[in-house]
């Protein structure tokens, strides 16, 4: 008796819960409540956050709107993500983003209904995330476009290296791309990679002196440790061309020709906005790649310190105006 008592207080106050949560929801129809997910931080993902955030709030501020964030990071750690992803999931909000693929795998995982947008995913028909309740921005860099400035900024460039994790698939992907540009320009390309942060040291220094330059895909793991890389090939003198602007801070790589990380955001943000405001169903919104012209970008402290003469650079910035 005593254990049929509890059950149905149990369920009592379940349903008493669910309830009020509903009712202040009810309560409040001007909030709107949206969960964020992001595998770990580094300027690209950040500002893909910030984008998005900042078309999201100026439409609700235009709205009469207030929306809650509910902003996690997983810290690169794939069981914090799906722990996470459920949790947010179990909060029901009003729709979720997840930032770069592991994220979005996450919470997609987590649900079947709570609309979920992804940024930063180089390649999601391939991830197989694409769902009625899930779309997004592909963050997919012209490759081809940033091995030719690799022969730009070093015409007799014959030997270049690619340093990626091979656990992540986006940066596969670009391997493959970058493969294929470098067999037109007839350039030797040598893999390098590395799946742990204690690993990256032992495996950049070991890149031999007679590598011309060293490029680094859009790859969360190197870009968390792009000033380790950088410290160590620039000291060779051979220098490293990025997939992204936000891997050529100060004493990290040298320059890019690729996708603003903020702009990319924005546009995830314009696909919130159309389905908070009920404009477009999830399932009616294909998802998009970049929709802006490559931006070059070059760090002139860095390119000095690789190696690279101030006429060069100047060249290359006037090239590129």
């Amino acid at each position: 008796m005593k254990k049929l008592i509890s059950i149905i207080l149990a369920s009592l106050t379940a349903l008493t819960l669910t309830v009020s949560a509903t009712a202040c929801k009810d309560d409040n129809p001007n909030e709107i409540n949206i969960g964020i997910l992001q595998v770990a931080t580094h300027s690209a993902l950040d500002s893909a956050r910030l984008g998005f955030k900042e078309v999201v709030d100026a439409w609700a501020k235009e709205n009469g709107k207030t929306i809650v964030y509910n902003e996690q990071n997983a810290n690169g750690d794939p069981t914090a993500e799906t722990t996470i992803a459920e949790g947010l999931a179990a909060k029901n909000p009003d729709l979720m983003l997840g930032i770069a693929t592991s994220s979005a795998r996450a919470l997609a995982n987590s649900t079947g209904k709570i609309p979920v947008l992804f940024t930063a995913v180089t390649a999601p028909e391939e991830e197989n995330l694409l769902a009625d309740n899930v779309t997004g921005t592909s963050d997919l860099n012209p490759v081809a476009e940033q091995i030719a400035l690799i022969k730009e900024i070093n015409p007799s460039a014959s030997k270049i290296g690619f340093l990626y994790n091979a656990s992540e698939n986006n940066s596969k992907i670009q391997c493959e791309l970058a493969k294929d540009k470098c067999t037109e320009l007839g350039i030797t390309l040598v893999e390098f990679t590395a799946s742990l942060s204690s690993e990256i040291s032992t495996v950049v220094e070991a890149i031999p002196a007679d590598v011309d330059a060293v490029y680094i895909p859009t790859d969360n793991l190197m870009a968390e440790n792009i000033k380790l890389i950088c410290s160590i090939l620039h000291a060779k003198q051979i220098p490293v061309i990025s997939g992204e602007s936000g891997m050529c801070e100060d004493e990290e790589a040298v320059a890019t020709l690729g996708i603003d990380y903020f702009e990319l955001g924005k546009q995830t943000g314009e696909m919130a906005v159309a389905i908070l405001s009920g404009e477009k169903a999830v399932k009616d919104i294909k998802f998009e790649h970049y929709n802006k012209p490559s931006t070059f970008f070059i760090n002139e402290k860095n390119a000095l310190a690789a190696g690279l003469s101030q006429s060069l650079i100047d060249q290359l910035k006037a090239n590129h105006q």
